[in-house]
């Protein structure tokens, strides 16, 4: 009997990615792949990849974040704080970091109707949005050494160092 072929399809830069190395996933409503990396976003049709990068207005290519919401707007964190936000293929907003000294995006996640970020030295910060567009508000300032950001319907955990945390006291 011969050995079953793995069910996974491997891809790399030289397929199209703009990076070999991926911080992040996701799926959108209309089947398409997003996947972050050091070097820009990616978006698979499942044939071909479609690049956006600081050409494209994007804040930073060294992206750590993703987050696709119930109207397919993509939310993409990068690695001196600020995020996208895009809507079909074109940058529409940048979020500035909070504060001078920009910490990292670990994680975006919505929960009802908010979206939150978690953050590597900042804590989790929320995504408002006013008559003066989008910006981020401080939820939980204290450093909590987060790594994710998991959701599952109203429910929201954190992983974080050497604990399990639930943020609902905070949002």
């Amino acid at each position: 009997a011969g050995s079953a072929e793995p069910p996974f399809r491997y891809y790399s830069a030289v397929d199209g990615l703009t990076q070999s190395d991926v911080s992040d996933i996701e799926q959108d409503h209309a089947g398409y792949l997003w996947f972050t990396t050091m070097r820009g976003l990616n978006r698979y049709d499942g044939n071909l990849f479609d690049h956006f990068t600081i050409a494209d207005g994007m804040p930073s290519n060294n992206l750590t974040a993703l987050y696709i919401d119930a109207v397919d707007t993509v939310w993409v964190g990068d690695t001196r704080g600020g995020i996208a936000v895009i809507q079909g293929t074109r940058v529409v907003d940048v979020i500035k970091p909070v504060g001078d000294d920009a910490s990292p995006i670990r994680d975006i996640e919505g929960i009802g109707d908010r979206i939150l970020v978690l953050t590597e030295n900042d804590g989790i910060l929320g995504i408002v949005v006013d008559e003066q567009g989008y910006h981020l508000e401080s939820l939980e300032a204290e450093p909590i050494g987060a790594i994710n950001l998991s959701v599952s319907g109203d429910d929201a955990w954190l992983t974080a160092d050497s604990r399990l945390q639930d943020p609902k006291s905070v949002v």
